[in-house]
């Protein structure tokens, strides 16, 4: 994989309830720089760790942007997972190497939002043929 990167940048939020839904269905996009594609991965969580909100972009060159906001309610854990692209039938096209989130903590009872990204590169022809982004492997 090319460009992999991470930041993380910390904010305090609420705790929410997790939704046990992680596919998604692409929004296709066409801009002045060419078409994207865009899905956003729904709400869910893996024992402590919550993944609150996520979005996945990919420009025409099939180049990859992931979004990822997560928390938790413990401390010292990491949100681990990978990234599954689907096509029409159900096929998988593109499996990620393992994401791993920044160490997460949970201050004086105020569960922490880590914000982070991901980048990578993917066969641009792949694209028009995605229907289905997931998260899986899913670990906290």
């Amino acid at each position: 994989m090319k460009g992999f990167g991470i930041f993380a940048a910390v904010a305090l939020c609420a705790p929410v309830l997790a939704v046990q839904a992680q596919s998604s269905v692409p929004t296709d996009d066409t801009s002045s720089s060419g078409k994207t594609y865009t899905f956003n991965f729904k709400q869910t969580s893996k024992d402590a760790c919550v993944l609150q909100s996520g979005t996945i972009v990919f420009d025409g060159g099939g180049n990859a942007t992931l979004n990822l906001a997560t928390m938790t309610t413990d401390n010292n854990d990491i949100w681990k997972s990978r990234v599954r692209l689907r096509n029409v039938a159900g096929v998988s096209v593109f499996t990620s190497p393992i994401l791993n989130s920044p160490k997460m903590e949970n201050k004086n009872g105020h569960p922490q939002t880590y914000n982070w990204a991901y980048n990578f590169h993917v066969d641009p022809t792949l694209l028009p043929s995605v229907t289905t982004a997931e998260m899986f492997d899913i670990e906290c």
